[in-house]
């Protein structure tokens, strides 16, 4: 079998989301072309959207190697680590790629990280940087609610919740915010949150 020709099946089945045999076809490929960059690309995709992030490893590392300069094969590179939970590696894929190109849900991704590893003022660092990019980014504002939070600046919490909530309503941000309220001693606007959030 051609290796262009295998590509162009995996690439085709990706299209009609099926990952499996797209994953199936990209490995075949790259067993015959190690260096073609958009089977390498597919292959990890697939993987890493059917769960399977080991599998995803050994592509995403090619094409992270085979595209240095590309934010995106930077970023797909720590997206898979990070669901692995290898965070220092993450976090240096996610460097990188912001090296490349700064994107507000790359740093928001590193502030997870950072998260993960007790570095609560560097992740607040990430979000904020995130934020001055997409002032509006629902995410980005209440994963810097949840970082105040976890300092106990609930004042800046419920600020960055409200503010995501005026963006995007969910019932998660409002149950965190409920639960500021609580904290700040204000049941009666826990309760209306509380509500809302039931409902959602």
């Amino acid at each position: 079998p051609r290796a262009d020709a295998l590509y162009v099946l995996g690439s085709l089945l990706n299209l009609q989301d099926g990952l499996a045999g797209a994953a199936e076809a990209e490995k075949k490929a790259v067993a015959l072309e190690p260096n073609m960059v958009e089977a390498q690309r597919v292959l990890a995709v697939s993987l890493w959207k059917l769960g399977d992030a080991e599998g995803a490893l050994p592509a995403a590392q090619a094409l992270a190697r085979l595209e240095p300069q590309s934010a995106d094969s930077q970023s797909l590179l720590g997206n898979v680590y990070f669901s692995l939970q290898q965070w220092e590696p993450a976090a240096q894929a996610y460097e990188a790629a912001l090296a490349l190109m700064d994107d507000a849900n790359t740093r928001i991704d590193l502030g997870l990280i950072r998260i993960e590893l007790g570095q609560i003022d560097a992740a607040i660092e990430q979000y904020r940087a995130a934020l001055a990019l997409e002032p509006d980014n629902a995410r980005g504002l209440q994963n810097l609610g949840s970082a105040y939070t976890q300092q106990g600046k609930l004042a800046e919490a419920a600020g960055a919740y409200e503010r995501s909530l005026a963006i995007e309503d969910n019932a998660l941000a409002r149950g965190q915010l409920a639960n500021i309220y609580l904290q700040q001693g204000d049941i009666d606007k826990a309760i209306a949150q509380f509500e809302q959030a039931a409902v959602l």
